[in-house]
């Protein structure tokens, strides 16, 4: 146990960002903590820590500052995703994409959460757009495969699962799963 005025925690988390934010030469700038980019790395940090509940609190105060901001939306949402409240989650990624319905990453992250919670056809539609968007990215395709078979296209399934390979032939997951699709067809 350190001396008794030490901060631990989220208090020490906060010193560590406001120390960050010290320029060079002894002069001091105005702490970016509470500017939404800031608190939305103090979020980072803190949940990297294992303190959801303080990530969320950043977040939500990132956000109270900047709404239409769709990182900070897409954050929330993982945060939710990870303290198990899924349905909120995925009103997070629907904000997120209200605001930019051009980002890969949220229609991969809300396309991955309705395949695991057994939605294969809302989840092949997100999936679909995150690859016209993003086609240099093996999960998207691995997962629009997953999405093609739940839904009962397997002559979409094998295609989306070769792409994955193709851009990443290391993807354990793609390689098991067309394996599993064509061993299924024979």
């Amino acid at each position: 146990m350190g001396p008794p005025n030490r901060p631990t925690g989220a208090g020490a988390r906060l010193l560590i960002v406001l120390a960050a934010s010290l320029t060079g030469g002894g002069a001091c700038v105005a702490p970016s903590i509470e500017r939404p980019e800031g608190l939305r790395e103090a979020a980072r940090a803190a949940a990297a820590e294992g303190d959801l509940d303080g990530a969320q609190e950043l977040v939500e105060r990132s956000l109270a500052l900047a709404p239409r901001d769709a990182e900070g939306h897409r954050l929330c949402a993982a945060l939710h995703v990870l303290r198990g409240r899924r349905d909120l989650a995925v009103v997070g990624y629907e904000r997120a994409l209200a605001i930019d319905p051009t980002d890969a990453a949220v229609l991969y992250d809300l396309g991955t959460l309705h395949l695991d919670d057994g939605d294969p056809l809302r989840a092949a539609r997100l999936l679909e757009e995150a690859v016209r968007l993003r086609p240099d990215h093996a999960p998207s395709f691995n997962n629009l495969g997953k999405a093609y078979f739940l839904v009962g296209l397997p002559e979409l399934a094998a295609p989306a699962f070769e792409e994955a390979l193709a851009l990443d032939p290391e993807n354990a997951s793609a390689r098991a799963n067309l394996d599993l699709l064509r061993g299924a067809a024979s």
